[in-house]
């Protein structure tokens, strides 16, 4: 198992993943809103040398964007979720399909699509681990978890945005 922790850096939207040894093994850095005229583009970078591994864009009229290394990796709607769950799965490099769910207090598992729902990555409030069985996608696990805590996180504020503007 790999064990990680986040940190954040400069601005809220910027973070720091390091690994249980203290090295950097990745950077998700997004530019200052000013900066960003049609969208939001989290460029996310390997190990302490800053490898650019992928981005992540998020639009507001069309779908947004997640790639690693030139390839798309979208969550879509999990299959057997209900139309309010913040569960969405991705296929990864590896032919297999996963699922991020979300349980309260702002903890993310990772979960095989395969029929076993197997446990393969956790998210614990800063704390993230990866099980054996999904290291070989590490890069895709981090980069679709970011994807989806920011993905919530702007959905949260829209329905407080929108809540407040029906009082």
């Amino acid at each position: 198992m790999a064990d990680f922790y986040a940190t954040e850096h400069g601005t809220k939207d910027n973070t720091i993943v390091h690994r249980s040894d203290n090295l950097i093994a990745y950077i998700i850095e997004t530019p200052s809103k000013i900066l960003q005229l049609h969208h939001e583009r989290n460029t996310i970078f390997k190990g302490p040398y800053r490898e650019p591994i992928g981005f992540i864009e998020f639009h507001g009229f069309h779908d947004n964007i997640v790639e690693i290394r030139g390839r798309s990796f979208l969550p879509q709607r999990a299959r057997e979720s209900s139309h309010f769950s913040e569960s969405k799965e991705f296929i990864a490099s590896d032919g297999r399909a996963y699922k991020w769910k979300f349980h309260s207090h702002e903890v993310w598992e990772l979960l095989t699509q395969d029929g076993t729902h197997t446990l393969v990555a956790k998210y614990d409030r800063k704390n993230i681990s990866i099980y054996p069985q999904a290291l070989h996608i590490a890069d895709e696990v981090m980069v679709t978890l970011f994807y989806m805590r920011q993905y919530k996180k702007k959905k949260d504020n829209e329905r407080r945005r929108d809540h407040v503007g029906l009082d």
